[in-house]
């Protein structure tokens, strides 16, 4: 229990950033993780979220791993466990990418 509380404590923060980006967004949906360091949203209104994710990286200079690989092309999995101001720009580039579509 004390090693799971820690954890958490450590990723509350990314998480807490995620979860506000992801709801302000009409354009995205996803259950919030119960626990783990990615979320992952789907991109309402298309079947395949990969055209978007390749404009993210050429356009925005900005990954995110596309939800093909998980069976679910219309989601994409994005980690909230790392460096706190690459979260922040990565959110930020991304909500770019999203109002330009």
């Amino acid at each position: 229990e004390a090693l799971t509380g820690r954890a958490r404590s450590i990723l509350a923060p990314g998480l807490e950033k995620l979860v506000a980006f992801v709801e302000s967004r009409g354009g995205l949906e996803w259950v919030q993780p119960a626990g783990g360091t990615v979320g992952f949203p789907r991109l309402r209104d298309h079947d395949d979220a990969e055209p978007f994710i390749k404009m993210l990286l050429d356009d925005f200079d900005t990954a995110v791993v596309p939800g093909r690989f998980f069976d679910a092309p219309a989601h994409f999995r994005v980690a909230f466990s790392g460096d706190p101001s690459l979260l922040t720009g990565g959110l930020q580039q991304l909500g770019k990418a999203l109002d330009s579509l």
